[in-house]
C-alpha cells in the first residue's frame, strides 16, 4: 500500500542485493544531489524511492522529469498519515538496506521511512536540501522537530528505531564546505550531473531566480515583503542594465502566484517556467546568463559553478525574526565565499 513502481526508459539498478543501497528523496534537488552521488561513486545496485505526502504534488511531477532525463527507474511512496508507514514494519523492506542515502536531514518523513528499511547499523546519508545542511551539520544526529503532530510523532519514531538499531547518523554529502570532526563529510561537486558544454556562448540576459515567497514572507515584515523586494530589484536592474533582457525563473512554489506574475507582466518580465530545476532548464536551453541575481537561493551556488565567468549576486533580505537572520547570515557568508556578491536594496 502507498507505493507504485515507476520506470524510465533505461533500467538502471541492475541486479537487487539483500543490502544494496535505497534512496529516499522529496525534492528535485535532492534527486540532482543523488544522482551525482551515484554517478561519482560508480554505483548500479540501488533502490530509489520518490517520497510524496499528496496526489497533487509538483515536487513530485519536476523530480519525476529529473530521473526520467537521466533514465533512472524509481518507486513512488505516499505515506501522507503516521499509519501509513505501519505496514512498511512488516514488508519485506524492513531491516532491508545498510545503506540510505536521505534528501533532507529534517523531514521527518524520510527520516522515519530511513529507519524503518534500515538495518541494523545501517550507515545514513544526508544530501543537500537547499541552504538546509548549513543548519543540519550542527544539530543532534536524533534530531526531532515540532512543527505539526504528525511530524513530531514521525521523528520520535524514527529516532527510537535509529537508536534500537544503532544507525549511523553523522554523514553527509554536500556542496557546502564544512569542518566538524562530529560528521563526515563527502564533498559534492555536481562535476557529473551538471556539465556545461557550451562555455562558448555568447553571454545574454539577466535571470532573476526566485524564492518560495509565502515561507520566506513569515519572517519579513510587510515594509519588506519578497513582492516589494522583487519591484526594487526590477527597478534597479532596468536602471543600471537597461539593454538586457530580463527573465524571472518562479521557485516551483510560486509557478501560480497571481501576484508575482502580474508583477512581471507589468513591468515586461518573461517567466521561465520549467518542467525541470533551474540549473537544468538553463543546460537543456543552451543558456549563458550575463547575470542571476536571487535571494539566497542554492541554485545561485550551482549555478556560479556553470558560469563563473556570468554576474552573480545575492539580494539581502531585512528579517524581521532575529533566529531567520542568523541563519540567513551564514548563507550570505557561505555563498560570498563562493564568489557571490550581496547587494542590499532600499
Amino acid at each position: 500500500k502507498g507505493r507504485k513502481e515507476k520506470r524510465g526508459k533505461k533500467h538502471a539498478r541492475g541486479r537487487m542485493l539483500t543490502n544494496e543501497l535505497a534512496i529516499i528523496c522529496r525534492s528535485p534537488f535532492q534527486v540532482l544531489c543523488a544522482i551525482e552521488y551515484l554517478r561519482s561513486n560508480i554505483i548500479e545496485d540501488y533502490t530509489f524511492y520518490l517520497l510524496s505526502f499528496s496526489n497533487d504534488d509538483k515536487s513530485e511531477e519536476i523530480s519525476a522529469n529529473v530521473l526520467g532525463l537521466y533514465n533512472i527507474d524509481y518507486i513512488v511512496c505516499r505515506y501522507p498519515k503516521l499509519k501509513d508507514y505501519f505496514p512498511l514494519l512488516k514488508s519485506e523492506l524492513c531491516n532491508k538496506y545498510n545503506y540510505i542515502l536521505c534528501g533532507n536531514f529534517f523531514d521527518a518523513g524520510q527520516r522515519m521511512m530511513a529507519s524503518i528499511i534500515g538495518s541494523n547499523r545501517a550507515v545514513i546519508t544526508f544530501l543537500d536540501d537547499g541552504n538546509q545542511t548549513i543548519n543540519a551539520i550542527k544539530q543532534k544526529s536524533y534530531y526531532v522537530t515540532f512543527d505539526s503532530v504528525t511530524n513530531t510523532l514521525r521523528s520520535l519514531f524514527s529516532g527510537f528505531l535509529f537508536i534500537k538499531k544503532k544507525c549511523l547518523l553523522n554523514n553527509f554529502f554536500t556542496f557546502f564546505e564544512y569542518e566538524d570532526l562530529r560528521v563526515n563529510i563527502k564533498k559534492n561537486d555536481f562535476s557529473h550531473v551538471l556539465i556545461n558544454r557550451n562555455k562558448i556562448n555568447e553571454k545574454d540576459g539577466i535571470y532573476i531566480i526566485g524564492t518560495n515567497s509565502r515561507s520566506l514572507n513569515h519572517f519579513l515584515d510587510e515594509k519588506n515583503s519578497v513582492e516589494l523586494h522583487l519591484t526594487r530589484l526590477i527597478s534597479y536592474l532596468k536602471n543600471k542594465y537597461p539593454n538586457q533582457f530580463i527573465y524571472y525563473c518562479p521557485h516551483r512554489m510560486d509557478l501560480n502566484n497571481k501576484e508575482l506574475n502580474s508583477l512581471m507582466k507589468e513591468n515586461g518580465i518573461s517567466i521561465m517556467s520549467t518542467s525541470f530545476p533551474v540549473e537544468l532548464n538553463f543546460l537543456i536551453n543552451d543558456i549563458t546568463p550575463f547575470m542571476v541575481v536571487g535571494f539566497y537561493s542554492m541554485a545561485m551556488n550551482t549555478l556560479y559553478r556553470l558560469y563563473p565567468q556570468a554576474y552573480f549576486f545575492n539580494i539581502k533580505l531585512a528579517f524581521c525574526d532575529k533566529k531567520m537572520k542568523r541563519q540567513y547570515q551564514q548563507i550570505e557568508e557561505n555563498m560570498e565565499l563562493n564568489g557571490i556578491k550581496s547587494l542590499y536594496l532600499q
